[in-house]
């Protein structure tokens, strides 16, 4: 199992989107033996947006703030629109990946079917 964990704007994306990274990550599982789960957290397009753009107003997190400065260097709504797009077509691209939806405050509930998923 790996899990990539790091504040917003590190890459964490990035890697996983990489279609070589999430098979190389499945077969390192293989490899050790242990199961390998891949599983999506997934908001509407507007919502994902949406909440990404509120938690950098918000400030409560420096990191947020700085992710979204680049992403308003790189187009602003336009960019994280393309990048929830080029998710999508990776997920097409993994049948065996399973998602999870979230809505903003439902935290219980996303973590209950995301342990569902691991069922």
């Amino acid at each position: 199992m790996i899990v990539l964990n790091g504040p917003p704007g590190c890459g964490k994306s990035t890697l996983a989107r990489r279609l070589a990274f999430l098979e190389q990550a499945e077969q390192v599982a293989r490899q050790a033996g242990a199961s390998f789960h891949e599983i999506v957290l997934l908001d509407s397009k507007d919502n994902a947006i949406r909440r990404f753009e509120q938690r950098a107003r918000t400030g409560a997190d420096p990191a947020h703030a700085d992710a979204q400065e680049r992403i308003d260097q790189r187009g602003g709504r336009q960019e994280l629109s393309a990048m929830y797009d080029r998710l999508m077509s990776v997920i097409a691209a993994r049948p065996a990946a399973k998602i999870v939806p979230t809505s903003s405050g439902q935290v219980d509930q996303a973590y209950r079917d995301f342990r569902h998923s691991l069922a």
